[in-house]
């Protein structure tokens, strides 16, 4: 079974480096996201998340984020091109509010399984996996969050830097051989996002041909610029 039959009729693992991921401690942390972030963050509970967007004064996006709630801290999950902006715009609006950021993308792995039988893998080699949206918890040393990067039911496993040889190790012992799936599929049949830019069924990736697949991009993050600064929706049209 290939990886991309795998992630449609299985599960398969991707591996996550380069996500930005930011810590923010201290008692005022959930008022502070609350207050400018898209979702109802304030009232999150130790195990809890939500998908939520930050905004910039004239309400442009300026990060589409996971934000995971803990006993002691706030994990927010970020794609890597927003990672040093959004701690840079939170930084701007904590003034008197006891709120510390910090920012642990280098300090952690993540590792994520998804596809049909994604949650009965990572629960058979974890020893437990939420099946609510971003719901989290923790076992065998291992964070395991309920979230997907490309449609498919999923889990992500967050852990220590270092440990992701070890988490794939135990992953594919788990699966039977589970197959890591390729960063671009021929051809996508569900939405996902990628460096923020949103591919549907209708968009095929120019696999053999980085520089047009790059050009490609451009062009359409200058499109919905323009859509943006004409007040117009984010998003397809």
């Amino acid at each position: 079974m290939s990886s991309y039959q795998a992630l449609r009729e299985g599960a398969a693992w991707i591996g996550l480096p380069r996500r930005g991921r930011i810590r923010a401690t201290g008692e005022d942390r959930l008022r502070l996201l609350h207050a400018m972030s898209s979702n109802a963050v304030e009232d999150l509970k130790p195990g809890e998340g939500v998908r939520a967007y930050f905004l910039n004064a004239h309400g442009h996006i300026l990060a589409d984020t996971r934000i995971w709630a803990f006993e002691d801290s706030t994990l927010l999950d970020t794609e890597p091109e927003t990672r040093q902006s959004l701690a840079e715009h939170l930084e701007k609006y904590i003034i008197m509010d006891d709120v510390t950021l910090e920012d642990v993308t280098d300090s952690m792995a993540a590792v994520a399984v998804e596809g049909p039988q994604a949650t009965a893998i990572v629960a058979k080699q974890v020893g437990a996996a939420p099946e609510s949206g971003e719901h989290h918890l923790a076992s065998s040393g291992v964070t395991v969050v309920a979230t997907s990067a490309t449609g498919q039911p999923g889990c992500w496993l967050l852990a220590e830097a270092g440990e992701e040889s070890e988490l794939i190790r135990r992953l594919e012992a788990a699966g039977g051989g589970l197959p890591p799936h390729p960063r671009m599929p021929r051809r996508c049949e569900w939405k996902m996002e990628l460096s923020g830019i949103r591919k549907t069924s209708s968009i095929r990736p120019f696999r053999r041909s980085p520089g047009k697949w790059a050009r490609f991009r451009l062009q359409r993050a200058v499109i919905w610029a323009r859509r943006s600064s004409n007040g117009y929706a984010r998003g397809e049209r």
